[in-house]
């Protein structure tokens, strides 16, 4: 069975070769015949013979390959009438073509193209034809037309199956290209791993989580690379459990960005697996979950104030549901011994006794509104509460301030006002206490004397100023003004009128109330005591004149004797000096000493004191010309720099011999109290105002720290020790008196270790005193 191998093709090219032959053969046998009759009749018979038996054994073979082919097969003639069929046997049931029947036009069904015209063409042509895909009914054929001498072969194979399955694995195909393009285009971070942590494949969003390019990540090999060695173990766990499960697996870890800082995420790792059931990929899906974790942090911090809230809150707290039942509270902890309200508990109803209120009532109400609500002084058993309502979302905060200890003491402040309100009134002076805008908020019974007020009136309707002659009214809120920053004294003296018109000079001290924008005002009437304060002010002159004239003979009468002490010293040193000891000789030295700070002691009073000499003129200073004047009587020193300022220097009427003094103290100071290697002094002015220059030395000295700014300006106040640097300790005392008899001021700024700034402020024109 040789033939069984064949294909179908095979057998039917052989099957018209033989039909091709035999054609040929009958030809040449009449041609034989026609030519003659040489040929023997034994040959004629031998080759019908053979013939026959060879187309016997073609026409068997193509029988049983056209009846046992799985193909569908149909053998047509030249008019494209069929002459055989196999598929009665392919399809038992099914219509089949009647011998005679012209294919495709009196059997079959309709197909994609006119097939009949194709298959005469195909017969004529000679040339066989195939139509890959032919859709039939709903099928898909593939139709082979195989033309021969006597007709054609027509073989049609269902190829439905493959069709569909083509279909579907183009489908397929397209859906995993969207599905492709969806992963690398998603927000979602997503990557594919191998099982031993390798990196298969990523998209951009897993670049941008990471903050590198895809570049930069086709050089990372491992997941463990971009991950802190402190999170490997939990990735590995995390793989273990998903191959003992076959389970995906959900974990947080870390990832080290490109510039070094880390991001949290969420991992949700999915495995996939081979047909032979081996792990074959990971599918990892990335969440940035550093908003979670600050939420988580903000949660937990929210938690803390609960709890800082509920249970650490020295207030009664405690929280209930929108159908008012208890959730929390902190009752147990303030009252230990008391019964709390139990979780659960409605609150108002199921816990707590009477109140003057329905308070159950406006608890639901407060919930419903959504407004919270206070309650004052509610009395429950023998304490009074202040209760407050507060609704959110999804209940209420309850607060209760037990106002028991506080009803106590309201009553005692009542009683303290009552008895402050009776010493207010038995001052003597006529006393008020005014308002930040001088409105009058409380008055004895002097004030209502010498106003010619009712009480009623004044308090809270009249203010201060209504009591101060016009022309003075601008003066004296200026100087209220200048009383709270501080720049004004205590005392002030104004013109007050009272209701009749009268006008009394009156001097006022005023006293701020500590923790309060008020002041207490003292009143007193100068009028009817001008001849006894006169006569004060001569008594205190001439006890001031006669103090003065002692201390100055007491420091010239100083002199003989210190000046003698100076000499014996001297005797000594030249009569012993060489028996002098090294201790004796330190004791002279230290005598020495001591008489010449005493001398500059003496020397310092009897400035101090000649300050108020009378008879000292004052004069027009040209104050640059002043100060080069001063500075090359100084002869200051290679390590000292005095630098004076522009050429644009103001003239003023003063006394030269104090500024003299002022700015040679000052000076003498700046030398005096510097460590630096070069000494540098500023000395510079500006204008305070039309009235007056402001003055100041500047020195990079050794500075005094700020609790000392006032002191220093007191007589024999030293802050360093003659050891350390040297001085009487009157310098600044004579600055401030000399400043104050020029009609100014002098105040200093200073960093301790920085230098110091001393600023003197001079009148243009000294005014005149009497």
């Amino acid at each position: 069975m040789e033939d069984e191998g064949k294909t179908k093709e095979q057998l039917i090219d052989e099957l018209n070769e033989l039909r091709r032959r035999v054609a040929e053969l009958k030809e040449s046998e009449g041609e034989q015949k026609d030519e003659g009759e040489a040929l023997s009749d034994s040959r004629e018979i031998d080759l019908e013979k053979l013939t026959k038996q060879k187309q016997s054994a073609l026409e068997e073979r193509y029988r049983a390959l056209f009846e046992n082919s799985p193909i569908e097969t149909i053998v047509v003639d030249h008019k494209a009438r069929v002459t055989g069929s196999n598929l009665a046997k392919g399809k038992p049931g099914g219509r089949i073509p009647n011998i005679g029947d012209v294919m495709y036009k009196d059997f079959a069904g309709k197909h994609e193209i006119n097939m009949y015209n194709e298959l005469m063409k195909c017969m004529k042509s000679g040339v066989s034809k195939e139509f890959p895909k032919q859709k039939y009914n709903g099928s898909f054929l593939q139709i082979r037309i195989s033309p021969f001498s006597e007709g054609a072969i027509i073989t049609s194979i269902d190829i439905t199956d493959r069709v569909l399955a083509e279909d579907s694995m183009r489908k397929s195909q397209r859906q995993l290209r969207v599905l492709a393009h969806a992963l690398e285009s998603s927000s979602q971070p997503f990557a594919v791993g191998y099982p031993d942590g390798r990196i298969m494949t990523y998209n951009a969003a897993f670049c941008k989580l990471t903050g590198y390019t895809k570049e930069e990540l086709h050089k990372v090999k491992y997941f463990t690379d971009i991950s802190p060695e402190e999170w490997h173990l939990v990735m590995e766990k995390a793989e273990a459990k998903i191959r003992q499960t076959q389970q995906p697996q959900r974990f947080e870890t870390e990832y080290m960005r490109k510039d070094g800082s880390r991001v949290p995420v969420e991992v949700f790792e999915h495995p996939i697996y081979g047909s032979d059931g081996n792990l074959q990929n990971y599918y990892l899906f990335f969440s940035d979950i550093k908003n979670r974790k600050l939420m988580e942090g903000a949660l937990r911090e929210i938690e803390a104030r609960y709890l800082a809230l509920v249970e650490n809150n020295p207030i009664e707290t405690v929280i209930v549901d929108g159908e008012a039942k208890v959730i929390d509270s902190n009752l147990s902890v303030i009252y230990p011994g008391a019964k709390p309200p139990n979780i659960g508990d409605v609150m108002f109803r199921d816990y707590g006794r009477e109140f003057g209120t329905d308070m159950h009532k406006e608890l639901i109400a407060c919930i419903k509104s959504g407004e919270s609500k206070e309650f004052r002084e509610q009395k429950y058993g023998d304490r009074y509460l202040c209760i407050k309502m507060s609704s959110f979302s999804g209940g209420a905060i309850i607060t209760l301030v037990d106002k028991t200890a506080l009803k106590g003491f309201d009553t005692s402040l009542k009683a303290l006002k009552e008895d402050y309100r009776r010493m207010f009134d038995s001052i003597g002076t006529a006393t008020v206490i005014i308002e930040g805008d001088m409105t009058l908020s409380m008055v004895n019974n002097e004030f209502e004397r010498l106003s010619g007020y009712a009480r009623q009136d004044l308090e809270g309707k009249m203010g201060l100023i209504e009591f101060v002659a016009k022309q003075e009214a601008e003066t004296v809120k200026s100087y209220y003004t200048g009383i709270r920053d501080g720049a004004m004294p205590t005392e002030y003296e104004f013109s007050f009128v009272d209701r009749k018109g009268n006008e009394k000079v009156m001097v006022s001290r005023v006293g701020k109330i500590s923790g309060a924008k008020t002041y207490i005002v003292s009143l007193f009437d100068m009028s009817a005591s001008e001849h006894e304060l006169q006569l004060c002010v001569d008594e205190l002159s001439q006890a001031h004149h006669e103090f003065t004239q002692y201390a100055q003979a007491l420091s010239y009468d100083l002199r003989t004797p210190m000046r003698a002490i100076r000499n014996y010293v001297d005797f000594l040193r030249e009569d012993l000096e060489e028996t002098l000891k090294k201790d004796h000789k330190a004791y002279l030295d230290g005598l020495d000493r001591a008489l010449r700070e005493a001398g500059d002691l003496v020397e310092g009073l009897l400035a101090l004191l000649q300050i108020n000499e009378k008879g000292t003129p004052t004069e027009k200073v040209h104050m640059g010309d002043f100060f080069r004047e001063l500075i090359d009587a100084l002869r200051p020193l290679p390590d000292i720099n005095i630098m004076i300022g522009g050429d644009d220097w103001p003239t003023i009427e003063a006394q030269p011999i104090l500024l003299r003094q002022i700015f040679h103290a000052l000076i003498d100071n700046a030398v005096k109290f510097n460590n630096s290697a070069l000494k540098l002094i500023e000395i510079d002015w500006n204008a305070v105002d039309d009235e007056a220059f402001k003055f100041y030395v500047r020195d990079n000295g050794i500075g005094i720290k700020q609790r000392y700014k006032d002191k220093i300006f007191g007589v024999f106040e030293r802050l360093h020790t003659l050891e350390e640097y040297p001085g009487t300790g009157i310098g600044l005392a004579i600055v401030k008196k000399c400043t104050v008899e020029l009609g100014g001021s002098v105040h200093m700024e200073s960093e301790f270790g920085a230098g110091s700034t001393f600023f003197v402020t001079i009148p243009k024109v000294k005014e005149k005193t009497h």
